[in-house]
């Protein structure tokens, strides 16, 4: 596997999470692993941006252009779905070195116990005017409970989204964020396997009426 990965002129670094207030929610143990990418400039200080993504997202669309986006050191989308005051921190653009490094260990070195990494994100950047698009945070749970975010415009009367506006929101989506349903890696082979048979049938039939689906 790293033959492989160092063929492709990929890079793994071994990091210790910062650790989380010892009477914070298990749960969250090792969310704060994420921050190490704010001191990667220690391993190659030629690096100028990188983005952070969690792990339990679907890139749908190429994202060489959220590069090209102004900033100074750090941007992430607004979590429109708690509020516009809220940052997220599934998508971070970030500039790393040595001062934004040392602002995020001493706020994690004073952690609270029901802070995580999201809290920490916030209180460090939230006021910041410049955030990337809600593109890069959909939900999936709008595929779930059939409704649009605020940022794609208007909504039905009903407050009920169309198939065509749901249709519109993954052409817009740039990724993916998986909240409703559990997470994608709670669900065994055979469980996925009965998910993907549902989804094709359901999906292609919606689509051409006259569908038979060969999935097995």
């Amino acid at each position: 596997m790293q033959d492989a990965l160092a063929a492709k002129n990929i890079s793994l670094i071994k990091e210790t999470p910062l650790p989380l207030h010892a009477n914070s929610i298990p749960y969250y143990e090792g969310c704060l692993l994420k921050l190490a990418a704010f001191r990667l400039h220690v391993y190659d200080s030629s690096i100028q941006r990188l983005l952070v993504l969690d792990a339990d997202q679907l890139i749908l669309r190429n994202l060489d252009m959220i590069f090209d986006t102004q900033m100074t050191d750090f941007m992430a989308p607004t979590a429109y779905w708690i509020s516009n005051d809220t940052i997220t921190s599934t998508c971070m653009l970030i500039q790393p070195g040595k001062p934004m490094w040392d602002r995020v260990k001493a706020a994690a070195k004073s952690i609270k116990s029901d802070k995580y990494d999201m809290d920490l994100i916030n209180d460090l950047f939230a006021e910041r005017g410049d955030r990337l698009s809600e593109r890069y945070v959909t939900l999936n749970s709008h595929w779930e409970d059939w409704n649009i975010p605020l940022w794609m415009g208007s909504r039905s009367s009903n407050g009920t989204a169309t198939d065509q506006q749901l249709r519109a929101l993954y052409d817009q989506a740039a990724i993916i964020h998986f909240t409703a349903a559990g997470k994608p890696w709670m669900h065994d082979t055979q469980a996925l396997r009965e998910h993907w048979h549902t989804w094709a049938k359901l999906y292609n039939c919606s689509m051409t009426p006259n569908y038979t689906t060969n999935v097995v």
